[in-house]
């Protein structure tokens, strides 16, 4: 096969790699190998298989699920932060400092964890946890003491004597020992009236 055959060998050949068909496909229908082919192409187009449209085809449909998926999982990772913490994945984060995970047991610093930590302690009561994730946040921020919270330290307490739902307008931050103090002088405080008193 001289030159002049060759070249026009290559386009045709080139011609069907276009048209999205492969090495080995176009390799039978020229009666040579699909390396043969593929030195062809690389020599005469600096072309390989990464080239084929097919390939391109492949590579935009996958990007394309792909997206769809992180979409999915993005709409639904905001569904589940609106209807557990009532806020926006946006705030959340800001709260957090860190995207939401169910997963991340690395820090058990996190915020949104002390946070479901609270209300699922307050599910084995009788009482409603009525705060949101950001009312929470900001009546600690407020107090100034969140850096200092803790089981010798401060907590998050009801008013009116630890009765009532934890609402916002019910809640605040306490030294731990006065509110052991206060807790105390509830228990110890007599009954009147021959009916057992109930803590207020």
């Amino acid at each position: 096969m001289n030159a002049e055959e060759l070249k026009k060998r290559d386009e045709e050949m080139h011609a069907l790699f276009k048209e999205g068909k492969s090495f080995s496909a176009i390799g039978i229908v020229y009666g040579i190998s699909r390396e043969a082919v593929r030195i062809r192409m690389k020599t005469a187009f600096g072309i390989t298989g990464k080239d084929s449209p097919v390939v391109e085809t492949r590579k935009a449909a996958k990007e394309a699920t792909s997206s769809k998926l992180e979409a999915a999982r993005a709409k639904k990772r905001q569904a589940t932060i609106k209807r557990l913490f009532g806020c926006t994945e946006k705030t959340f984060l800001k709260i957090n400092g860190k995207p939401f995970c169910w997963h991340d047991n690395k820090s058990k610093a996190l915020v949104f964890l002390i946070f479901r930590s609270n209300a699922m302690k307050v599910k084995t009561s009788n009482v409603k946890f009525c705060l949101t994730f950001v009312q929470w946040w900001n009546i600690w921020q407020a107090s100034g003491k969140y850096d200092q919270k803790g089981r010798t330290e401060y907590l998050m307490v009801r008013k009116n004597g630890g009765s009532g739902d934890w609402t916002r307008a019910n809640t605040c931050i306490m030294l731990r020992s006065d509110h052991s103090m206060k807790t105390r002088a509830r228990k110890s405080k007599p009954c009147t009236g021959g009916v057992q008193c109930s803590l207020q």
